[in-house]
């Protein structure tokens, strides 16, 4: 499945997510990979992370949100709100000028307060992504929750956008770090 998307395989990509039951599956949206800890996904996301369809760096979710903690202007970095610029002529990024996200380990971070203020920082700047149309190949992500577990966390704006901008794969099985 994600060589047929990261090579921008239509058909091969299609056909795929069908057989492993993602809903709507879409070439134009971006993967996030949901299972148990230890299946596989970051080390998956870190394989196609330097591809030709799409480049991308992968930032744990835990990392942004403490950023976020010790900005003096408590506003989400703005290196996470738009794609990455990448240098003119960059053979390790394919030549692409901008290098998209991949928000890995989604709900592993907590909320952060902005005077006494609970704050979503993940959850923000994934709607802040949504609204700026910086989703897409540009944003992938991985996670250990459910879409229940996910509306808890993010609640049910958050989650209804990410059914949105994200092809739901669901990785099976048991920890493979035994």
């Amino acid at each position: 499945l994600l060589c047929h998307y990261f090579t921008g395989n239509v058909d091969g990509f299609i056909k795929q997510a069908k057989l492993m039951g993602v809903e709507m599956p879409s070439i134009d949206k971006g993967i996030l990979l949901a299972g148990n800890f230890g299946t596989g996904k970051t080390v998956l996301m870190k394989l196609f992370g330097k591809n030709n369809r799409q480049v991308y760096f992968i930032r744990p979710a835990k990392t942004i949100s403490n950023q976020y903690l010790t900005s003096k202007e408590k506003v989400i970095p703005e290196e996470y709100l738009v794609p990455f610029k990448n240098a003119i002529n960059d053979a390790a990024t394919f030549f692409q000028p901008l290098s998209g996200l991949c928000i890995d380990d989604l709900g592993s971070e907590n909320e952060k307060n902005n005077f006494g203020n609970k704050v979503n920082v993940i959850g923000d700047l994934i709607e802040a992504r949504y609204h700026d149309k910086f989703t897409g190949i540009f944003l992938h992500a991985t996670t250990n929750l459910s879409s229940g577990e996910l509306v808890a966390f993010y609640g049910e704006r958050v989650v209804s956008r990410m059914k949105e901008i994200f092809n739901f794969v669901e990785l099976s099985g048991e920890d493979r770090r035994r």
